[in-house]
């Protein structure tokens, strides 16, 4: 049978060693962790709890919002019914004088370009 080897035995037994001391920090890092995992899982509850009071708060803003969103629509509603035949007549008239005021300036504007012409000369 062979000898094992000197360096061969001092080389496994620095990486034993080495594998015990790595073995050790992860418990340790393990337990910080864990630690860690604790704080974080309480101020996750009370945020929990927070978002839930706000939700109940926004559902009730929501309600009561949303009946006076219903009520404001009726009435805006209602209005535009009362609005919509008088803007009808008022969007006829400001055609009509603009219709007018183009035909006026087509049939009037070489009367006043002579005149232009004549106090330029």
């Amino acid at each position: 049978m062979s000898e094992i080897p000197m360096w061969w035995l001092v080389i496994s037994g620095i990486y034993f060693f080495l594998s015990i001391l790595v073995l050790l920090a992860l418990v340790i890092a393990l337990f910080y962790v864990i630690g860690v995992l604790k704080d974080v899982q309480a101020k996750t509850g009370v945020l929990t709890s927070r978002v839930d009071e706000i939700l109940v708060q926004v559902r009730d803003t929501t309600r009561s919002l949303g009946s006076r969103a219903t009520g404001v629509a009726e009435r805006v509603e209602s209005a535009s019914g009362r609005i919509g035949p008088l803007f009808e007549k008022v969007a006829v008239g400001v055609l009509a004088l603009a219709a007018f005021l183009k035909v006026r300036s087509m049939l009037g504007g070489s009367e006043k370009r002579e005149k232009r012409e004549k106090r330029k000369r």
